[in-house]
């Protein structure tokens, strides 16, 4: 409990500390995101969000109001010949939505680790879209 409730808190410190660094050589892009959602553990509420990529597997979503920022980790890279704008993917369950993938590019797509959801594949209502825009 102690080492998970430590491992929570410098999960934090360090996402607060990431988003304060440069930012100047990466690529931002901006999202309006209209409903609450999930995302590393976090609960985020709607809002117009920055999402910024720190290397090409670490990637950082702060909500531009608030200001909290968290830290988001590929769980693995997308293999697809998908072609779209960049966006955010959530899944979405009666009550509650999280983010599953980001696409910064039109080929770049990566599959977060998403929080656990209920086992049952029934209780997936939706898969939701949000357009990153420059």
């Amino acid at each position: 409990m102690i080492t998970n409730t430590l491992r929570t808190f410098a999960f934090f410190v360090l996402a607060g500390l990431s988003a304060n660094q440069s930012v100047s050589a990466q690529t931002m892009l901006k999202a309006q995101i209209p409903f609450p959602f999930r995302a590393a553990g976090a609960s985020l509420p709607s809002g117009d969000y920055t999402v910024s990529a720190r290397n090409p597997s670490v990637f950082v979503i702060r909500n531009d109001s608030t200001r909290q920022s968290i830290l988001l980790m590929q769980q693995y890279p997308i293999d697809t010949r998908e072609t779209g704008l960049p966006r955010l993917v959530f899944n979405c369950m009666e009550h509650a939505c999280a983010l599953s993938q980001l696409w910064m590019g039109v080929d770049r797509g990566v599959q977060l680790t998403v929080p656990r959801m209920p086992a049952n594949p029934e209780s997936l209502i939706a898969t939701r879209k949000v357009a990153l825009k420059p």
